[in-house]
């Protein structure tokens, strides 16, 4: 096979590729609506941008009864609007969903080195809510996973700025 025909090939399949990873996170975020369908509830807690949240205590959550979700509804309260640049999550175990104005989440996010944490600029306007919606997997570790944990989301805004949300189970068989 000629150099330049290696070379055709090599383009194409990088521009596939590409094409590809850019499709599934612009037109992916419909996935985060059916998976948040199939976990159990554990409640809402509110909070905002101005605050540093509390850790929160979500007390047992059971290996054999699977996934837990929690929703923060962070509240836009600074004056202007926020663009969340990235969200990420402290644990593979860990995945975040975000959402404004009713529309479909957006994710899953999860922790850095375990697959991609795209830029995803979420403008927040003042006086909105954003929500997070944080899945938590007690099995992810196994076994060995058996007892207290915490775990963090992490909100990157634009201006460089963090935002943590951090929540504590004990996870049971």
């Amino acid at each position: 096979m000629k150099l330049t025909n290696k070379s055709t090939i090599i383009t194409v399949l990088v521009v596939v590729v590409l094409l590809g990873g850019f499709l599934a996170v612009r037109y992916g975020s419909n996935v985060g609506a059916e998976a948040l369908r199939n976990v159990r509830d554990t409640g809402e807690t509110r909070t905002s941008f101005s605050e540093k949240a509390a850790a929160l205590d979500l007390g047992s959550v059971s290996m054999a009864r699977g996934k837990a979700v929690h929703r923060f509804l962070v509240l836009n309260d600074v004056g202007r609007d926020i663009v969340v640049r990235r969200a990420m999550t402290s644990c593979m175990c860990t995945t975040a969903y975000l959402a404004v104005r009713g529309e479909s989440p957006m994710g899953p996010f999860g922790m850095p080195g375990h697959g991609v944490v795209p830029v995803i600029d979420k403008r927040v306007e003042s006086g909105e809510e954003l929500l997070v919606s944080v899945v938590f997997d007690p099995a992810a570790h196994g076994p060995s996973g058996i007892g207290a944990v915490s775990r963090e989301v992490s909100l990157e805004r634009a201006d460089g700025s963090r935002m943590t949300l951090e929540f504590r189970v004990n996870v049971t068989p």
